[in-house]
Formats: structure tokens, C-alpha cells, sequence
């Protein structure tokens, strides 16, 4: 082929270059990997959306796997791999297992109140205020919508709101907001109006803020994220404020009543709740009539006294059960007044049928010449006691039972029992009974997971507070 005949006018200007070697580029790479892949971390200001939590109750195996790998010239790439597992099991949300006082087990991802402290009195027209660390955000709903393909720890969601009662006045004690409707009243034979009033979303409400953290870990994170000037560092962080809007003590919004304490409580969102001090006829509608052994699923009675009196004796227990089969992590209690009845009690995660398929029992029974409390666990494999001690009683006693996630938690007295849930779940409550006992009222509770008080000023607003000062000044 011969030369190409270029016309004279045919010219390539190169007006600039520019190229990046694989140095560079690696080294970008691990700018990238120190500063957490930078926006590969999710929405804006979001810490929920670049990790997630494991999920509660779960068995894990997290596998380690080195790889070594060798040249030479002449054998070769050479590589050998060696894998090592670790196992791990967990346990429930923060807040919903077992601990000393109520707050213990979430305690470490709350930031601050508001009020801050007891003494420091809150304004009449302020909201109370809950703010949690960052710590929490992967369980929260905060800034996240889970795609269809998220793996279950990330889909997870653990919503929670403030309830308010009423505990330091002239007027008495009182309960202002639950996390639910009443269940018994809203399922009797001709329910009535609300005796409490539902948080959500009326008064209860939840936010997002951005602030600092001041966990150990995220702030030794920032503190190697800020040695590279490259990095821009994050050091505000998504995290959840629960507030609690002023209630009148008609359940009404506006202001709290003056110079009143109160105690807010944190609670799973929409949890169970159920009260009664007395029952009438018209309540027997709204239980679920279940037996186990070779006891019959049969009506119980209400006598003139307001008391739920079980069915006469049977080979086997009655239950008057109550709640959705989707009901945990609640607290119940119940005045119980054993007369001619070998045993009697309350039971959870109560299964659905007769006879009843599985049940966690808390029954006061006759024990020798004495009385016991006992905790038995029972579904398919059979019954099973957990645990037993010396009861003292005479006549009417409260026996009280928390479900916690890990731990079920009976008390009669000065009297406490505990024992490991295992693979007992969601269910109904139950008021258990061994031939005819009475029940004087039943309280149903969501689980108290953190609690702090505060007292009202007499003054509805800072303005109102300056707007009293006449000038004077105490000599």
C-alpha cells in the first residue's frame, strides 16, 4: 500500500491531556473505603439507611474466610484459603428484656429529657420530650422506607410513643393517655365511650433531629475519619424525639394542670391495654371462653360483688381469655380471691382453641397445709413447672405478671418468680381457674420501657413567666 496523500490543510491540535494513573486511582479507592464509601451510605443525614440490626431472637454465624496468596517463577500463583465461624445468639430490642428497675436494659440509647430533671418545672403549653441516641436509629423509623428486597434486619421497625398519667395532685392519681383502645370495653356486648385516651396521634408524636453522638464508638469513628482532611466528616446524626403534647384533665389538648406531676412512660406504639376494677355482665362478651385437660370451654359468671367467678371444677383449668393472638411484651394483673378453687391465676401467649395449644400459667394454689405460687409452661411436648415457692394468703391477693421478651416474671407480695420464656411467643392474656374462683378486675398494660417525671410551673409560657414580674425585688 503506498503513501497516503494528505491534503496540505489536514492537521490534529491537541489543545490538553489529562490521565490518571492505577496509583492514583487506588489510592482514591481506599479514600473512598476510609470515609465510608462516601455517598454509598444512604439519604442524607441518615444513619439507619447504611446498616442494620439484627434481628431479636435469632441464632447467627458470621464466617471468616483468608485467603494467602504466593508467586513464584516456577510454580506459579499459589492461593489457600482457610474459613473460621463464629456463632452468636440475641436477645430482645432494647427496652423489652428483663431488668432491675424499669429503663435499665435502654437506658445506654437514651440522650436527655425535657424536662432534664424533676426540680426543673415545665411550662404549662410545652410538650414533654424524650430524645434517643443514634444507636437506636436502625431499629426506629427514621429516614428509612425498606425496599421489597431488604433482608428482614433491615425491614424491622420498633415504634414507640410517650404516655402520660397524672401521679402528684390534689385531684388524685389518674391515667390520661394508653397506647390503645380499651379491649374489653371496645369488645363487650354495648361498648361505651373511652374512659382513657388513645396517645396516637393525638397528643404522642415522634421527629427526627440531627445532633451529635456521644457513643464511644461513633465518636472514636469520627475522630479517624477526621485524620483524613479528604474525608468530609459527618458529625451530626439522625436520631428519634418522642413528645408528649399537653393534656387537659379531660383528655382535651391544652394545658397541663398547674403545678401537677406527672410521670411519662415510654411504650411500644399501639401496644395492649386493657383495665377493668369491676365487671358487669355485659364484659363476659367480650372473653373467649377456653379450657384445657379434660375441662369444657364454658361461660363464666359475674356476681353481685363486680367479680368474674370461674366455672365449677372440672379435670382440667377454665380460661377467660382476652387480647389479640398477636399481643408481647405487656404486664398484667389481677386481684384474685381463691374460695373453694384448688388453683387460679392469669396466663400469656395463650394459644387459640380448646383445649388451649400453649400457655404461659402464673397460679396461686393450695400447697400441703400452705398456698404456692407456681410457673408452668405447657404446649404440644406437654406441661412443664418452671418454678415454685411459698405463697402467703389470706383471702383477696394481687398476683402480677410481666412478659418481658426473654423472662416471665410472676409476683405475689414480696414474693418473685422467674423463668426463661423459651419459645414462648405472641398470645392472648387469661384469667386461669381450678374450679370457681374470683377475679376483682383485670389491667392490662403494654411494657413499661422507660420512665422519667416532671412537674408543671404555674405559668403557661416563658412570656407569661416574665410578663409576672411587678418590678420588685425580694430584700
Amino acid at each position: 500500500m503506498g503513501a497516503i496523500d494528505w491534503p496540505s490543510l489536514a492537521a490534529i491540535r491537541v489543545y490538553s491531556i489529562s490521565y490518571t494513573t492505577v496509583s492514583d486511582y487506588e489510592n482514591y479507592l481506599g479514600i473512598a473505603q476510609r470515609c465510608k464509601n462516601g455517598n454509598n451510605v444512604g439519604a442524607p443525614g441518615s444513619d439507619a439507611t447504611g446498616k442494620l440490626a439484627f434481628l431479636p431472637n435469632h441464632d447467627y454465624e458470621i464466617v471468616l474466610t483468608t485467603a494467602v496468596k504466593v508467586w513464584s517463577k516456577a510454580d506459579g500463583p499459589r492461593e489457600l484459603t482457610l474459613s473460621e465461624a463464629l456463632y452468636f445468639r440475641t436477645k430482645g430490642l432494647p427496652g423489652l428484656n428483663a431488668c432491675k428497675n424499669v429503663g435499665d436494659d435502654i437506658r445506654p440509647h437514651v440522650d436527655a429529657t425535657y424536662p432534664i430533671r424533676r426540680n426543673i418545672r415545665l411550662y404549662r403549653e410545652e410538650p414533654c420530650v424524650l430524645a434517643f441516641e443514634n444507636s437506636l436509629s436502625s431499629v426506629l423509623p427514621i429516614d428509612r422506607t425498606p425496599g421489597s428486597g431488604d433482608p428482614p434486619e433491615k425491614v424491622q421497625m420498633f415504634p414507640l410513643e410517650l404516655n402520660v398519667d397524672r401521679v402528684v395532685s390534689l385531684s388524685g392519681m389518674k391515667r390520661l393517655t394508653v397506647p390503645s383502645y380499651d379491649w374489653i370495653a371496645a369488645h363487650r356486648v354495648n361498648p361505651y365511650p373511652p374512659v382513657y385516651f388513645v396517645s396516637y396521634p393525638l397528643f404522642s408524636k415522634a421527629v427526627v433531629r440531627y445532633a451529635p453522638s456521644h457513643d464511644p464508638f461513633v465518636l472514636r469513628f469520627e475522630a479517624i475519619q477526621a485524620a483524613f482532611p479528604d474525608c468530609a466528616s459527618r458529625t451530626e446524626h439522625a436520631s428519634q424525639v418522642l413528645l408528649h403534647d399537653p393534656i387537659d384533665t379531660n383528655g382535651n389538648p391544652g394545658p397541663w394542670e398547674a403545678d401537677t406531676g406527672y410521670r411519662a412512660t415510654v411504650r411500644q406504639k399501639g401496644g395492649p391495654f386493657t383495665e377493668r376494677t369491676r365487671f358487669d355482665v355485659y364484659d363476659l362478651g367480650a372473653f373467649l371462653q377456653q379450657a384445657d385437660g379434660g375441662a369444657q370451654a364454658i361461660l363464666w359468671s359475674v356476681d353481685g360483688g363486680g367479680n368474674l367467678i370461674g366455672p365449677p371444677a372440672a379435670a382440667g383449668r377454665h380460661y377467660a381469655s382476652c387480647g389479640e393472638l398477636d399481643w408481647d411484651h405487656l404486664q398484667v394483673q389481677s386481684q384474685i380471691d381463691l374460695r373453694t378453687a384448688t388453683a387460679a391465676g392469669i396466663a400469656v401467649s395463650v394459644g387459640d382453641g380448646t383445649p388451649v395449644p400453649q400457655a404461659l400459667i402464673a397460679t396461686i394454689e393450695h400447697d400441703g397445709g400452705g398456698f404456692a405460687l407456681v410457673l408452668r409452661s405447657m404446649d404440644g411436648a406437654g406441661e412443664h413447672e418452671l418454678a415454685r415457692s411459698a405463697v402467703t394468703v389470706s383471702g383477696r391477693v394481687t398476683l402480677r405478671l410481666v412478659a418481658f421478651d426473654d423472662v416471665l416474671r410472676a409476683s405475689v407480695g414480696e414474693v418473685t418468680l422467674e423463668a426463661a420464656r423459651g419459645g414462648f411467643r405472641e398470645g392472648r392474656v387469661a384469667l386461669v381457674a381450678q374450679s370457681p374462683a374470683a377475679f376483682a378486675g383485670i389491667l392490662v398494660d403494654s411494657l413499661d420501657i422507660y420512665t422519667f417525671d416532671f412537674v408543671t410551673s404555674r405559668y403557661a409560657s416563658f412570656t407569661e413567666h416574665l410578663a409576672s414580674y411587678d418590678g420588685q425585688l425580694p430584700t
